[in-house]
């Protein structure tokens, strides 16, 4: 796909959809700073493309350009109120600026539409257990579960809770078993080393 982009811009370097899509496969593949490059060109073409300001809102998030992203996430949701993907983007971006009400406001109206929205329940929780209100987060995370299982940010959150109360066993099963799921994160490895260190370990 990024070839036939590629082939396009080559001949139409104005080419809104495939400057749009090329950005787009970029981020997908962790190239932040060429996708930021594409979909900046993409919407000096067509600025009122809420798709496109949405990905770019992410991008811009990815770059720890916080503001510029809510700012461009504001605009998609002027052009597109229900869109899901810039609420969360949003909430994620207000939330790294330490604008946790807003975040919270923005996962609550996308859990209004979508009660199951996994990474809206997620990143409600994180902003819970930032803000110490531990009972809430602890329902938020169990809610989430219930729903994905083997959701290993939520396995990790509920992990932390556990170490917080002190209950060692339990948290070392559920690090385990996040472990077992995905074994190439750190902070997982981290986690289990706290939990073997409070039983004495």
């Amino acid at each position: 796909a990024a070839v036939l982009c590629r082939r396009i811009l080559a001949e139409a370097p104005g080419h809104f959809y495939a400057l749009f899509m090329l950005g787009s496969i970029e981020a997908q593949a962790g190239h932040a700073a060429e996708a930021e490059r594409l979909l900046s060109r993409a919407l000096a073409v067509n600025p009122q493309s809420a798709e496109a300001l949405t990905v770019h809102g992410d991008v811009l998030s990815t770059l720890n350009r916080h503001a510029d992203a809510v700012a461009t996430l504001n605009r998609a949701l002027k052009l597109q109120p229900d869109n899901p993907n810039a609420l969360i983007y949003r909430g994620i971006a207000l939330a790294q600026l330490g604008r946790n009400a807003e975040a919270l406001s923005d996962f609550d109206a996308l859990l209004k539409r979508d009660p199951r929205s996994v990474f809206a329940l997620h990143n409600r929780a994180n902003i819970l257990l930032a803000l110490g209100r531990t009972k809430e987060a602890e329902s938020e995370i169990a809610r989430l579960l219930a729903l994905a299982p083997d959701f290993v940010p939520g396995i990790a959150n509920r992990v932390t809770l556990l170490l917080r109360e002190k209950r060692f066993e339990h948290a070392l099963a559920e690090s385990a078993r996040a472990l077992r799921l995905n074994a190439s994160d750190p902070a997982l490895w981290n986690l289990n080393a706290q939990a073997l260190s409070g039983l004495l370990r």
